[in-house]
């Protein structure tokens, strides 16, 4: 294993997901390496964004569905950093990732511009027929070798091996997101809006009307159930 960095990009129906699958599946069999997502998988097991933090993993293969949940190129943040850090102590312990967004813009630039091979996801096919086209380049946008093409056949054999419509949403990106900090920011916001605004700020996958329900729960002293709806500790 090299210890490398995909990017994996393309449009909606490109087949971003087959292409990790299928690279995955690969290193899984021939490698015996062992697969964690943050979706489901034949073959692989459910990663958090906290399990990511913690990071004790090695000798595997991690993928990021959705990446620009983890690490947004739209907002420089502690917790982009976090994560682009953690990404990069991965080389020391034999792991490679695979990150997947729509748009080559989309990933951190911190983690996008360490990328090793960055490929790009196309289907020239249609819908019903799909043919999916992989062009696989290095971090400074050279050919690694001719296009990869997935027929309709061998990409409709894949199905069954992931299910991204249940992407596992990182609901704690900074790892002193916890129960304590939401009590603290409470007992210090006089109002519900003020109190979902700092959530979203935070973490921006707490729209609104989870900060709104976040804070009548809190209000109502049902911590367990607050707990459970941010996913936490």
């Amino acid at each position: 294993m090299g210890n490398v960095l995909w990017h994996f990009f393309g449009l909606q129906g490109g087949g971003k997901s087959v292409g990790i699958t299928v690279f995955a599946e690969d290193m899984h069999i021939k490698k015996g390496y062992k697969v964690y997502a943050n979706f489901w998988l034949e073959f692989g097991k459910i990663i958090s964004i906290r399990d990511l933090m913690d990071f004790k993993y090695s000798n595997c293969v991690i993928i990021l569905d959705e990446a620009y949940g983890v690490a947004d190129s739209h907002q420089t943040s502690k917790a982009n950093d976090n994560v682009a850090e953690v990404i990069h102590q991965s080389r020391k312990k034999n792991v490679e990732v695979f990150f997947a967004t729509q748009l080559e813009g989309d990933l951190y630039k911190r983690i996008r511009i360490s990328a090793h091979r960055k490929v790009l996801c196309e289907n020239i096919g249609t819908e019903e027929t799909p043919i999916l086209k992989y062009t696989i380049t290095n971090q400074y946008d050279r050919l690694i070798r001719n296009p990869l093409i997935f027929d309709t056949l061998m990409v409709k054999s894949t199905y069954h091996l992931f299910n991204t419509n249940e992407v596992i949403m990182p609901m704690h990106l900074n790892p002193e997101f916890s129960f304590d900090w939401i009590k603290e920011i409470y007992g210090d916001c006089g109002t519900k809006k003020t109190f979902s605004t700092l959530l979203n700020d935070e973490n921006k996958f707490i729209t609104r009307d989870i900060g709104d329900a976040v804070y009548d729960l809190m209000k109502a002293e049902k911590y367990d159930r607050v707990k459970r709806l941010l996913k936490l500790k």
